[in-house]
């Protein structure tokens, strides 16, 4: 009887091991990390800019099932040219933009919802780049937010608020400032020299003149 007991206990904890090493890891949902690049921007007016949104740092053992993101900036110093998605195979996406209600309010966005269809992520990636045109001088901001559905092995999805960021773009008027902008006349800069040219050719047939006389 001794002898029974003696091999049962270690088959019960070989059992245990094997039943612990089968079952699949599970993590603590948790929210990644809303980025941007560039950070912030310094550019001309009736210039073009671009920035790249990214969702980094997804938990150990997460997966990402969805992502909504939004970008607000003001209509007064900045238009959006366009914009190009980078969903994974088979994600789809749908995007929507400020309605054109009037009067027109003073700050224009436009979201993207993406949604899985088979592929999990896991890894950092580049969503959305937005490409703008800037319209008028000064220091302005560009407010991106957005949620990202989390799921794990037995636990999940849960939508997160991810942490917004802010882009502080300025924008300079490189124009010259005061005085007048006039084409240049390559003639009014060529008479002083033509004139040198034609005094000196002047003095030159007065003094060969002067020499076959003497």
């Amino acid at each position: 009887m001794n002898y029974r007991h003696s091999l049962l206990i270690p088959a019960l904890l070989v059992g245990m091991l094997i039943i612990g090493f089968s079952k699949p890891v599970t993590g603590q949902l948790g929210p990644p990390k809303l980025s941007v690049d560039p950070s912030s921007i310094t550019t001309n007016i009736s210039t073009e800019f671009s920035i790249d949104i990214l969702i980094t740092d997804i938990p150990e053992n997460n997966r990402m099932e969805g992502v909504y993101i939004r970008a607000t900036w003001l209509r007064a110093a900045m238009d959006r040219v366009g914009e190009k998605t980078n969903q994974p195979a088979g994600w789809g996406v749908a995007s929507l933009v400020a309605p054109m209600s009037m009067p027109l309010p003073p700050e224009d966005w436009i979201s993207f919802d993406f949604s899985m269809d088979g592929t999990y992520v896991t890894e950092d990636r580049r969503w959305v780049t937005i490409t703008f045109h800037c319209a008028g001088a000064g220091i302005t901001t560009i407010l991106v937010e957005g949620t990202a559905d989390m799921s794990t092995v037995g636990a999940g999805p849960q939508t997160f608020e991810l942490e917004p960021i802010e882009i502080t773009v300025n924008q300079i008027d490189a124009r010259p400032v005061g005085g007048l902008v006039m084409p240049t006349n390559k003639l009014e800069i060529l008479t002083p020299y033509l004139a040198l040219a034609g005094l000196i050719v002047a003095v030159s047939a007065v003094v060969a003149v002067k020499k076959r006389r003497e």
